[in-house]
């Protein structure tokens, strides 16, 4: 499994599976999934995007709401469901280091109960395994 954004959607090829997790959805015809390569077929996760309450909030309530949000949820059964060629995608460019990303927060979040490593990714490298 992997982490990407925007900006990277032609950086994918097969066998990775693009899953939308932002709450939003870029604007113009066909969405984000227009802007995939031939071939690539996309879908969106809900689960896995951060509620607008939490998106309204501060920091600090944004982190409580998500981290509840994942609670409630199975990872394994979340992972299985993804797949292993999952590349999770949002909106967020974290590449200057300024900035945090719910991406990452899933991503550590699947760490740490599957003993497994999510990369994030600007030029796509694969996935390693525990």
């Amino acid at each position: 499994m992997m982490t990407s954004n925007l900006a990277a959607l032609d950086k994918l090829a097969s066998p990775m599976s693009p899953v939308w997790i932002a709450r939003g959805h870029p604007r113009g015809k066909g969405g984000w999934k227009a802007r995939l390569p031939p071939g690539i077929e996309g879908r969106a996760d809900a689960r896995l995007a951060p509620s607008w309450a939490a998106l309204k909030g501060t920091e600090d309530e944004y982190h409580a709401s998500f981290a509840a949000q994942l609670a409630a949820l199975d990872p394994r059964r979340v992972y299985d469901e993804l797949g292993e060629n999952a590349v999770l995608l949002c909106f967020c460019d974290v590449s200057t280091g300024e900035h945090w990303c719910h991406r990452r927060i899933v991503a550590e979040w699947m760490e740490a109960a599957l003993a497994r490593i999510a990369h994030r990714v600007f030029g796509l490298r694969p996935s390693v395994k525990a």
